[in-house]
């Protein structure tokens, strides 16, 4: 399987899968049930897996095969590609991206410049001397290109991966599930909310496996907090 397919995969697949849909309703569809498989291994929850089923039963045998096999690209692609957003990418070539659904994604080059730009080199060592580790955090994180892009900085600056936490909140489950879905691909350790940063109310919070299985920054970042953890 070669990477530059994947993406071709996906879009293909989406567009069978839109026969008789709404384009926008099948890609919601196909994230939201990624998103859900993936968050379900860390902390599952039994209303995901309602949702879940209810969403795959809707399209048939079809639905089950399609929508695993776009996972596997998904996993295809971040195992092979670096610096990448793809959901964000097919969610744009899919004409997705427009004023109707209220979706405008900052440019991943302008991300990678605002990371490099924001994240000075002092004020990380201090975080990493004083808390143990560095949070980044977005309270509009859309696909999440800008907390990707800020971790992959953080990497190159040398930072180890297991010291880094990445906080993302969106309003829209679409969006909160296309960030959680790209930062557990990437392996990041990451904590993504469903939420309304405005009112504070929380609907869902999904955790990255890479962090469900670090023991080590889960204390230090509820320490920090003064709660429990409840993964």
């Amino acid at each position: 399987m070669k990477e530059i397919d994947d993406k071709k995969y996906i879009l293909d697949t989406i567009h069978n899968l839109s026969n008789n849909k709404n384009t926008h309703s099948v890609f919601s569809d196909v994230v939201i049930c990624c998103a859900y498989a993936l968050a379900n291994a860390s902390n599952f929850s039994q209303e995901r897996e309602e949702r879940f089923n209810r969403i795959i039963k809707s399209y048939g045998n079809q639905g089950v095969t399609e929508f695993a096999s776009i996972l596997a690209h998904l996993f295809n692609n971040y195992s092979n590609k670096k610096g990448s957003d793809i959901l964000g990418e097919v969610y744009e070539e899919l004409k997705l991206s427009n004023g109707n659904f209220g979706q405008f994604f900052t440019p991943l080059n302008v991300c990678n410049l605002m990371s490099e730009i924001t994240l000075d080199k002092d004020d990380t060592e201090k975080e990493l001397k004083n808390h143990g580790f560095i949070s980044i955090s977005d309270p509009a994180c859309g696909s999440g290109r800008l907390l990707y892009s800020s971790y992959l900085t953080l990497l190159d600056r040398g930072v180890n991966s297991d010291d880094i936490l990445l906080v993302g909140d969106d309003v829209d489950l679409l969006c909160s599930c296309m960030t959680y879905i790209q930062l557990s691909l990437t392996g990041a350790s990451a904590i993504v909310n469903h939420k309304n940063t405005l009112t504070g109310e929380v609907y869902d919070t999904f955790y990255t496996p890479s962090f469900a299985s670090n023991a080590k920054l889960q204390e230090k970042v509820f320490k920090q907090k003064g709660v429990d953890v409840e993964i």
